[in-house]
């Protein structure tokens, strides 16, 4: 049985659709702000969207449906949808066993997330496992667009830390790839199997599965 990498220090650890299972949610919302200004979105465009922040997709709604209105309204707007439908998400199953074990190990939590920060926060409070995560980044607290890889960087700039020294969970492709850019290491929250990384498709079978992985 092989061990993690020991190089492995910390973990990069995505929050919707990874920590908690928000996706239905911010499908709705993304669904319902653009239905108000008589706006059919898709399911597409969505997953596409889905690791912007909320600066980004108002300023991409603006340009690509001619939305006239100021910003600050199109975002208090969005975030008016976040308040109604957004923090009660549920965590997904295992997560807390998984945190347990990862401090245990001796890991330090970071999240990464695409979300506001002051969101991020609340739904961590409101779930009880802010006290797991030692550091909380989102693309804009790094005058990022999204999570791309100068965003990983920017990271790992803040954190002083190597790319071998940090590992990405995250249930985006696209993150993935863009954090293995950065040189960073990854696994991918997802239930397929024919990928060359890593792939879980629940925290508790990560758990359970963590010695056999071996990350580079």
């Amino acid at each position: 049985m092989v061990k993690p990498e020991q190089t492995v220090t910390h973990l990069f650890l995505d929050l919707d659709g990874t920590l908690i299972n928000s996706l239905p949610r911010l499908r709705t919302i993304y669904h319902d702000f653009l239905s108000d200004h008589k706006i059919e979105g898709s399911n597409q465009e969505f997953d596409e969207l889905k690791t912007s922040s909320i600066e980004k997709l108002i300023e991409y709604f603006k340009i690509k449906y001619s939305i006239t209105h100021p910003s600050h309204h199109l975002k208090k707007q969005y975030e008016t949808y976040l308040q109604k439908h957004y923090f009660k998400a549920p965590l997904f199953r295992g997560v807390k066993e998984f945190l347990d074990d990862a401090k245990t190990r001796g890991y330090s939590l970071v999240l990464t997330t695409a979300s506001q920060r002051a969101c991020a926060e609340k739904i961590l409070k409101f779930h009880k496992i802010d006290d797991y995560i030692e550091n909380i980044f989102t693309p804009n607290c790094l005058d990022c667009n999204q999570k791309n890889d100068l965003f990983y960087k920017k990271v790992l700039t803040k954190l002083k830390l190597e790319p071998k020294n940090a590992l990405v969970i995250d249930d985006s492709l696209e993150v993935i790839s863009s954090s293995i850019k950065s040189g960073l290491q990854a696994a991918f929250f997802s239930k397929i199997t024919y990928h060359p990384l890593p792939c879980f498709g629940s925290w508790k079978t990560l758990l359970k599965q963590w010695s056999n992985y071996v990350f580079r």
